[in-house]
């Protein structure tokens, strides 16, 4: 999607404050599309998908952006919750010293944590610039003996609720954007495999293909090949995700339980596809178990069901 076109759109409709044209898809800009989309009477989730994009009259463009699945959207937050801690409202550090605060959204720079809404605890009131550097510099310098949940005490400075809610998807909206383009096949691909990959970008950055290249000898190329083409290989990229995590799982131990859920949605995505089930249900927690009798006959026939379904429209 072209951000940059984006932004001029809903500074023509009004966007208020006027958004910079700069092509970042920060809070601002999720802001102006949630407030377009309030205005027009559509889904207001912060997320550009064809009607809203129809609404602002970028419908004709070639980069209209494909489908992130609702259910994804919907449970990724709570799911996450489990390995990023559960909405915390407050500036915390991660066991790397980075500054963090609602599900693992970094803001390790003074200009990040200056960009949210700030509030004290005790009255609501909207923190300045300059305390918000201070409480950011605060948590920052505890940093490695107080970390995680006890940096709660350092400040007085929270997020609300709906702050959290709008940080976390203007974050799932910059990932997708990178994710498309990372892989082309991304829109189509089963609920359980968009979140999987959104769940490793929430750890490496939506870019972790190259990052794995570097620390697991081209790892992150072998995993884009295997979901690349007609048919993606979901259990092949599982494998080479485990692979390409060995390192960091051994100096982090609490990406592990992320990993294990990451391999099991691609492992669900995999079924899904095989079996021709929705890809829209977000099967995860669940595990979709193999079909008995699926050989390499069943699969090539399941799969051309797929393909017919598709083109015909019944699938996304």
């Amino acid at each position: 999607m072209d951000v940059r076109a984006l932004q001029t759109a809903l500074n023509a409709h009004g966007a208020n404050p006027s958004l910079t044209v700069d092509g970042d898809f920060g809070p601002l800009t999720t802001a102006a599309v949630k407030a377009f989309q309030a205005s027009h009477g559509l889904t207001v989730d912060g997320l550009v998908g064809p009607q809203t994009m129809a609404a602002l009259g970028l419908s004709g463009q070639t980069t209209t952006p494909g489908v992130l699945r609702a259910a994804v959207v919907q449970k990724l937050p709570s799911i996450f919750g489990q390995w990023e801690g559960s909405a915390l409202p407050y500036m915390y550090t991660d066991s790397k010293g980075y500054v963090t605060t609602g599900t693992g959204n970094l803001i390790d720079s003074v200009a990040a944590a200056q960009a949210l809404p700030w509030q004290h605890a005790a009255d609501g009131s909207l923190a300045s610039p300059d305390e918000v550097a201070s409480a950011w510099q605060t948590v920052k310098d505890a940093w490695p003996g107080v970390q995680s949940t006890a940096s709660a005490s350092l400040t007085d400075l929270r997020l609300s609720p709906t702050a959290i809610h709008n940080l976390v998807m203007s974050t799932v909206q910059s990932m997708y954007t990178v994710l498309r383009q990372e892989f082309p096949g991304f829109d189509n691909y089963p609920a359980d495999a968009q979140l999987a990959i959104l769940s490793v970008s929430w750890a490496w950055g939506p870019g972790f293909p190259s990052v794995w290249d570097k620390v697991a000898n081209g790892a992150g190329t072998a995993f884009k090949k295997a979901l690349s083409g007609p048919r993606p290989d979901f259990v092949k990229a599982a494998d080479i995700m485990k692979t390409a995590s060995k390192h960091e799982e051994s100096i982090n131990p609490g990406i592990i339980p992320r990993n294990t859920a990451n391999a099991a949605m691609l492992s669900n995505a995999q079924n899904v596809l095989v079996q021709g089930l929705d890809f829209d249900t977000l099967f995860y927690p669940n595990l979709v178990p193999k079909a008995a009798g699926w050989g390499v006959l069943g699969f090539g026939l399941a799969f051309l069901a797929y393909r017919l379904l598709k083109a015909k429209g019944v699938l996304g």
